[in-house]
C-alpha cells in the first residue's frame, strides 16, 4: 500500500505540474460561469441548448453538469490518458516507473487513480464555480430570485449529483486507459477514444436497446438518484453495468500492459 501510494502522489504531481492540465482547471471554472450566463439570458442555439446544455434560468447547476459529464471530462480523461501511457510508452520514460520499487499492477493502477482524482477535483471546481455564480447572481438581484441551489438541502443534492458524475466517469477512465495501452501514439489514442466515443453515443441515440449495453449512455447516472422514490432494480442493472465496464476495461489495459516490452 506504501509503493501504490507513493505511486499515486507521483502520477497526480506529474498531471498537475503540466501547464495544460492547471490551465483546463481555470477552463471548467469558466465554462461553469459561462453555462450560468448562458442560462440567466436564455441565450443559445438550439443545438447546443437540447444536446449540451438543456439549461434555463432555473438549473444553472445541472446545465453546467451536463456540460462537463457529455465533452469536457470525456476530453480530459482521454488527454490524460493519452500523455499517461501511451506517450510515456512512446518516449520510454515510463522506464522511470518502473525502475521503482513497484510493481506494473500498482504503476497501472497509480495512473489510473491519479486520472480520476484529477477528474474529481476538476469537477469540483466546475461545481464550485457554479454555486458562487448562483450566490452572486442572487446578491445582483437583491434576493428577488433565489438560486435554484439556495439552501443547504438543494446544495447537498447537487453536489451529490456531481459526486455521482464520477461513476460513470471511472468508466471513462478505464476505457481511455485499455485504448492508450493498445497504441503508442497519443494522437491516434485521442482519435480512436474521441472516434469510439461519438459512435457509442450515435448508437446511444439510434438504438434505445443497444445504448443500453453501452457505458457511454450512462454520463447523466446521477439522475436515476434524483426523485422520492429510487428505481433500485435500475440502479442495480447500471451500476453492475459500469462495475463490469470498468473491471474489463481494467483488466484488459493490465494484460495488455504487463506483456509489453518496455
Amino acid at each position: 500500500m506504501d509503493a501504490l501510494g507513493t505511486a499515486f502522489g507521483n502520477e497526480l504531481a506529474k498531471i498537475l505540474w503540466r501547464v495544460k492540465y492547471r490551465v483546463m482547471i481555470v477552463i471548467y471554472a469558466a465554462a461553469g460561469l459561462c453555462s450560468g450566463l448562458f442560462g440567466a439570458s436564455g441565450f443559445g442555439v438550439r443545438l447546443l441548448r437540447e444536446f449540451i446544455y438543456n439549461v434555463t434560468g432555473s438549473n444553472v447547476v445541472y446545465g453546467a453538469l451536463s456540460l462537463y459529464r457529455s465533452l469536457l471530462l470525456p476530453l480530459a480523461i482521454f488527454m490524460l490518458a493519452a500523455d499517461s501511457f501511451a506517450h510515456e510508452l512512446e518516449t520510454k520514460s515510463i522506464k522511470c516507473v518502473l525502475t521503482r520499487p513497484i510493481g506494473r499492477f500498482e504503476a497501472y493502477l497509480a495512473k489510473c487513480l491519479a486520472i480520476l482524482c484529477y477528474v474529481a477535483f476538476a469537477l469540483g471546481t466546475g461545481f464550485a464555480a457554479v454555486q458562487a455564480w448562483q450566490v452572486v447572481s442572487a446578491a445582483v438581484a437583491g434576493g428577488a430570485a433565489a438560486p435554484l441551489s439556495a439552501g443547504a438541502p438543494a446544495v447537498a443534492e447537487a453536489f451529490a449529483a456531481y459526486a455521482l458524475t464520477l461513476v460513470p466517469m471511472a468508466a471513462f477512465v478505464a476505457f481511455a486507459t485499455f485504448i492508450s495501452v493498445v497504441f503508442r501514439s497519443p494522437a491516434l489514442v485521442m482519435f480512436v477514444c474521441i472516434a469510439l466515443y461519438c459512435a457509442f453515443s450515435v448508437i446511444g441515440i439510434l438504438y434505445n436497446g443497444a445504448g443500453a449495453a453501452l457505458f457511454t449512455a450512462y454520463t447523466g447516472w446521477y439522475r436515476m438518484w434524483l426523485g422520492e422514490r429510487l428505481p433500485w432494480r435500475s440502479l442495480a442493472a447500471s451500476a453492475g453495468l459500469l462495475l463490469s465496464t470498468c473491471v474489463a476495461f481494467f483488466g484488459f489495459g493490465f494484460f495488455i500492459f504487463e506483456k509489453k516490452d518496455i
